[in-house]
């Protein structure tokens, strides 16, 4: 099975010193270093939080060798996190701070996301998810990838590990997109067990492209919807042959990626479901769909799941014609603004019982008027 990140209780025993010299730190005078939490072969991943108590935890990425020995590592992980800063998504991971540590090695701030990541999910599930529980999933998925190409920028690395859910199996919040979008994927296929996921042209090309983060897509979705990725051991035509002549299972599942067309899923998706992740696993970039085109085949309704309510009452969510609903409004206010007119006149007495003779008016008039002289001269 794929794992991107290593437990810190898992690898005590492999883990240097030197990567825990910043725990118990407090950097700048306002981030406290609380622990080490993950290590993965191109950063380290700390959690840390304000000096004063009960403030927002927040995640440190420390870049890791070789990419902070790189030359203008710092300039690059800086643009990447000013680009990625302007999006505001939901399904992806916000990044709050961009600095150098004493030792001049470059770090971001993130948001702190305590949640499982969709590998583990599915590895503790133990069975493939059904469409009806994946179908948000890839909704939010897509929503990410589309935030990240309206602004130019490709995530380079898509795959489980990389996404972590708030509210499994939905939920999904895309990580780890601003080193990608810094430095690309790793230098070495499969550094980090990526190669399952990669499109074909990731081989030639140093950085990624959206058609790419579309394979990684369909490989997703694929692997979620059969518990396996597309291409594997088994259906890489690995043998003994290929251990005898020094070629490694991930040469194998690199060489299926650009040779075998994928297998159909197996999942019990719709058949337009199956057509798309046939298309976005196409060999050629110009032959797969675009991040809108599979919105709209995901969800034909246009309906963003974090935006849909327990209860709504619009007139869109009856289904009833915004015209038609203004004109019932109106009508029923007129209705109802008659009814307390008619309220109000049956509440009203007759006016023919104020009418009197005018004499008698006059009258009471003229004794109410010597009375007030009297008393006057009194």
């Amino acid at each position: 099975m794929i794992k991107s990140y290593t437990s810190l209780s898992k690898r005590t025993t492999h883990i240097e010193g030197d990567q825990h010299r910043l725990v118990g730190q407090i950097l700048d005078n306002r981030l406290r270093v609380l622990s080490l939490n993950h290590v993965s072969p191109r950063q380290w991943l700390y959690q840390v939080e304000p000096p004063s108590v009960g403030k927002t935890r927040r995640a440190l990425k420390v870049l890791g060798d070789p990419l902070s020995r790189e030359p203008g590592s710092y300039y690059r992980l800086k643009t990447s996190y000013h680009r990625l800063k302007q999006i505001t998504s939901p399904y992806l991971e916000r990044s709050y701070e961009c600095g150098l540590l004493h030792d001049h090695t470059p770090y971001i701030v993130v948001e702190w996301e305590p949640h499982q990541s969709l590998y583990e999910y599915l590895r503790l599930q133990k069975t493939p998810l059904s469409w009806r529980d994946s179908q948000q999933l890839f909704i939010g998925i897509c929503q990410g990838l589309n935030a990240l190409h309206e602004s130019g920028v490709a995530h380079g690395d898509l795959r489980p590990q990389h996404v972590l859910l708030r509210h499994p199996p939905r939920s999904p919040v895309l990580i780890d997109g601003c080193i990608n979008a810094a430095f690309g994927s790793p230098p070495v296929p499969g550094l980090d067990h990526s190669g399952s996921f990669w499109a074909p042209e990731r081989k030639s090309l140093s950085t990624a492209s959206p058609s790419a983060d579309l394979y990684s897509l369909g490989a997703l979705m694929y692997f979620c919807l059969n518990g396996t990725p597309p291409f594997n051991i088994l259906t890489s035509q690995f043998n003994d042959q290929d251990s005898e002549q020094l070629a490694s299972p991930l040469r194998c599942i690199e060489s299926a990626h650009d040779d075998l067309e994928p297998p159909e899923s197996m999942g019990d998706e719709p058949q337009e479901i199956k057509s798309l992740i046939a298309q976005l696993l196409a060999k050629s970039p110009r032959q797969r769909p675009t991040t809108q085109e599979v919105l709209k085949c995901l969800a034909p309704n246009g309906v963003d799941p974090l935006l849909v309510t327990t209860v709504s009452t619009s007139p869109k969510a009856l289904n009833i014609d915004p015209s038609e609903a203004s004109k019932k409004i109106s009508s029923e206010s007129n209705e109802e603004t008659n009814d307390k007119t008619d309220d109000l006149l049956e509440l009203k007495p007759p006016l023919d019982t104020y009418n009197a003779p005018v004499w008698l008016i006059s009258a009471l008039c003229s004794i109410g008027a010597l009375i007030g002289l009297t008393l006057a001269k009194w």
